[in-house]
């Protein structure tokens, strides 16, 4: 659903200075192509206008969307629609009552608003009066009267609600420093179907102390004057509040704000990679992550954008070694708007731990942090309360480590966690590959825990840099233990992208302005990335003649909710419903493109469906395709004979995946340059929630299809990848990768952190970790020989000790070498010998104590083939057992 008005729609309370209510408008019912035909409003001006020289009496001879003598009647939005009795409509839909209302003009109501800031004593303030009609504190702006230029409005009515209608040579420097933020449409209670109010909001930072002697003196509209926090959460009139979000603090204030001990200290870690390989594809050819486009603009873009209006003075950059010179550019860009930005090269990283590590080996963060792991993690949160409740929690005991932030939305992808009732401790984390499900033990039930299932996991996290990446992650006592969760409050939203469905789905809610006002065509950056929307809510890129200025552009594109990039070609019916276009892209007659993303310099031909579906850059598409949840990378030729091919849930390549997609994909060719990449683990590339059924479906012969229905073979027909697989597999990679780097102390420590990451990746409980984790070191080479697994054994002591220091471990343990007997011939004589070098603190590695032997013991059937091996080794550890008694 696109961005709705609010605060025009109140029906709590007659309309201003009336004792008319609007009726009540559904969200669902605001747009003007919305059917509504119950829809009846009263129909109201306020008679105290009437003959007012700034209000319009008639309709006649009023020169609609143009400057109608004096007064601007052109509209920041769009070109206005009329109603049946001609009159102006609301471009943003209805309001719940027609007429003029308190509003002196039919159509948009032009105002001007002066954003006036100073630093004081470390916080950055901003001038704000009350309002005499409502009380609430606004920002000192008015009306721009017939004729004037919006700088002398701007000028005028700060001097006449905020200086007692003085003027002062002070403010003649503060007014040469301007810096627009915002024009456009404003969410005012005085609007109605046919008036409404538009704003220009310029910002006017003092950094020269020209206001320290300027008395403030309420005067106008105004009852009181004061300074005001940027960050105050009192509520504030209209749509100030976003305004004021849109100061851009970080690039006023850096070098002179000084910001509270407390939140000085904090620093956000941005990991610039993606380590899915689902996304390979998309930089087979070079480029990195975080510089994908999202609705046209950067993804790091858009996640800066909302670091700096969340406060956040310190950003670091953790990026893989060979992507480091494409962050440049990033760094030259945005290093004057935050206090610290920093790019870390982090070599050899093959996933977020390694990058977290290289963070911790430099020491570059020597405090509390905020974490997000992956760059395409949008809030329009500033996160105050959240990190507020952090340090709380961090103050009353230095064990409460971490705080994950989740928030209430419509996300097709649910999480389910487990939280303990009053603390907001987590109890259960969901699976990253299964964020909807979870297993969850029956002990939980008896601790209290509450089952989540309406939150969607942010990516964003508060983290203690010292547990986190020195002890949280190789000490299990305290693993979960001391982590908490917070949600975001029900006005906020976030979304993070971890496949291609969340992908469409981010874009969704941005053009939608479920973020606003974390929204495309309102970044601070803006500059580079100019759009302008029409009634539909369709986006057009625009070329910047200045900031602020926008050159017209008509293109008839049927549909709603969409952004069309600049210097495309749209031939006729062509239709675009919640999607993005990038720029150069030309569809063909009647094409129909929904929910979906397209990429730049794009040819899609005549007829073609598209549902559900990312193209990539330069992607060539011919007449007539229907194309359903695919993924096209970058320049590729679809191909001709694509009809006897159904490719729902996977992607095509023009090339084959490289050295480093090769433990993650599986690649067929289709033909020569298209190649069908999927991933080993079976699930759909399109959705990490989604296994694959059937990866292909064949209607047709020739060789290609005979290749792909014999490959098809070996997939399964139905279900879900075992977490507990996915556990095993991984920390036996993680394992033999340890073993070829050779042993110390850092290499181990490298395996832990490893182990506990894919431990909560998987939502693995503590006794599988302890019986997959030995079964899997039993599989490696070096532990085929009891010499072997002795001497790994002794150079990962650690480790062991880490895992099965307590009792029931230490059972699980003896469970996982008791299913290896049984599946593998042979292996009975090396039983016992391993049992007792577990238990022998002498000559082993003492990590089994007697009791847990003893017990594991009892459990055997009485006919099993294990009881005649362990019988020396048993019959000893009882007679020691009987001895201590005796004593």
């Amino acid at each position: 659903m696109a961005f709705i008005h609010a605060k025009c729609r109140n029906t709590d309370a007659p309309y201003l200075h009336s004792q008319i209510h609007r009726v009540k408008v559904p969200d669902a019912k605001v747009k003007w192509s919305t059917d509504f035909s119950e829809y009846s409003p009263p129909d109201y001006t306020d008679p105290k206008t009437f003959g007012k020289p700034y209000a319009d009496d008639k309709l006649d001879g009023i020169k609609w969307n143009a400057v109608d003598g004096k007064i601007n009647r052109k509209s920041h939005v769009v070109d206005y629609s009329f109603d049946d009795e001609g009159r102006p409509l609301n471009p943003m839909g209805r309001t719940g009552l027609r007429g003029r209302g308190v509003l002196g003009r039919w159509g948009p109501n032009h105002a001007a608003d002066p954003i006036v800031t100073r630093n004081k004593d470390g916080r950055l303030y901003f001038v704000a009066i009350q309002r005499s009609d409502t009380g609430e504190w606004a920002i000192p702006g008015g009306m721009v009267d017939a004729g004037e230029n919006v700088s002398a409005t701007l000028k005028r009515e700060f001097s006449e609600e905020a200086l007692g209608g003085k003027k002062t040579d002070e403010l003649k420097e503060l007014w040469t420093r301007g810096k627009e933020l915002y024009k456009g449409y404003v969410d005012d209670p005085r609007n109605t179907d046919n008036s409404w109010m538009e704003t220009v909001c310029v910002h006017f930072h003092d950094d020269a102390g020209l206001l320290k002697d300027v008395d403030l003196e309420a005067a106008d509209d105004a009852t009181a004057v004061r300074w005001i926090d940027v960050f105050t959460d009192e509520p504030l009139y209209a749509s100030h509040e976003q305004l004021i979000k849109m100061v851009p603090w970080g690039a006023v204030a850096r070098d002179s704000i000084q910001k509270k001990d407390n939140e000085a200290k904090f620093s956000a870690v941005i990991v610039a990679d993606n380590f899915e390989h689902r996304f390979d594809a998309l930089f087979r050819e070079g480029g990195t992550w975080c510089q994908q486009a999202v609705c046209n603009v950067p993804i790091i873009e858009i996640t800066l954008e909302w670091l700096l209006r969340a406060n956040l003075p310190k950003v670091i950059l953790l990026v893989a070694e060979r992507n480091y010179n494409h962050l440049k550019p990033v760094e030259e860009k945005w290093r004057i708007h935050f206090e610290q930005f920093l790019i870390v090269s982090c070599k050899d990283a093959l996933s977020v731990g390694d990058t977290l590590r290289e963070l911790d080996s430099r020491a570059l963060v020597t405090s509390d942090f905020l974490l997000i792991d992956n760059p395409a993690t949008f809030t329009n949160s500033t996160l105050k309360p959240q990190l507020q409740a952090f340090q709380e929690r961090r103050n009353a005991d230095k064990h409460n480590v971490m705080t994950l932030i989740y928030a209430k939305a419509d996300d097709p992808q649910k999480s389910v966690i487990g939280v303990k009732k009053g603390t907001q401790k987590l109890a259960y984390f969901h699976s990253a590959d299964h964020p909807s499900r979870v297993t969850v033990e029956k002990n939980l039930f008896t601790e209290e825990v509450v089952i989540r299932r309406d939150l969607v996991d942010t990516g964003i996290a508060f983290c203690s840099v010292n547990i986190l990446v020195q002890e949280i992650l190789v000490n299990e006592e305290i693993l979960l233990l001391n982590i908490h969760i917070d949600v975001l409050s029900a006005n906020e939203g976030a979304v993070q992208i971890y496949d291609y469905d969340s992908y469409v789905y981010a874009s969704k809610l941005l053009l939608n302005h479920w973020l606003y006002p974390l929204s495309p065509e309102n970044l601070f950056q803006s500059r580079d990335y100019a759009m302008q929307s029409n009634v539909a809510d369709i986006y057009y890129a625009q070329d910047c003649i200045r900031y602020g200025s926008l050159k017209a552009l008509r293109v008839d594109v049927l549909g709603t909710s969409s952004l069309l990039g600049k210097e495309g070609t749209y031939e006729t019916a062509v239709k675009v419903v919640n999607s993005v276009i990038g720029n150069g892209t030309t569809i063909g007659l009647a094409t129909r493109i929904t929910d979906s993303i397209v990429g730049k310099n794009c040819k899609i031909g005549k007829g073609c469906l598209l549902e559900s579906t990312f193209i990539g850059d330069n992607v060539t598409i011919p007449d007539n395709c229907r194309l359903e949840k695919q993924i096209l990378s970058h320049n590729l030729i679809y191909p001709s004979t694509s009809d006897e091919l159904n490719f729902i849930g996977q992607l095509l390549s023009p090339l084959p995946p490289d050295e480093d997609s090769e433990d993650g994909i599986k690649c067929v060719k289709i033909q020569d340059n298209v190649y069908l990449w999927k991933l080993t683990s079976g699930f759909s590339v399109w959705s990490r929630a989604l296994r694959n059924n059937a990866l292909f479906s064949v209607n047709g012969g020739g060789s290609n299809s005979d290749d792909l229905e014999e490959e098809d073979e070996d997939e399964d027909d139905l279900g879900e990848v075992d977490p507990v697989s996915i556990f095993q597999e991984e920390i036996f990679d993680s394992m033999n990768r340890i073993i070829e780097l050779g042993f110390n102390d850092q290499t181990v420590r490298n395996l832990t952190l490893e182990i506990n990451s894919s431990k909560l990746a998987n939502n693995i409980s503590m006794d599988d970790l302890s019986k997959y984790l030995f079964k899997s070191i039993l599989q490696l080479d070096p532990c085929q020989t009891i010499p072997g697994f002795k001497a790994l054994a002794l150079q990962w002591k650690n480790l062991y000790t880490n895992y099965y220091r307590p009792q029931r471990c230490q059972i699980q343990l003896l469970m996982g070498l008791e299913e290896h007997y049984h599946a593998h011939d042979g292996f009975g004589p090396k039983l016992p010998l391993i049992v007792h070098f577990m238990y022998d603190e002498d000559k082993g590695l003492g990590v089994l104590d007697d009791t847990s032997i003893l017990e594991w013991h009892n459990t055997l059937d009485g006919d099993s083939p294990l009881r005649p091996l362990m019988k020396q080794l048993v019959d000893w550890l009882e007679e020691s057992d009987d001895e201590d008694d005796s004593d």
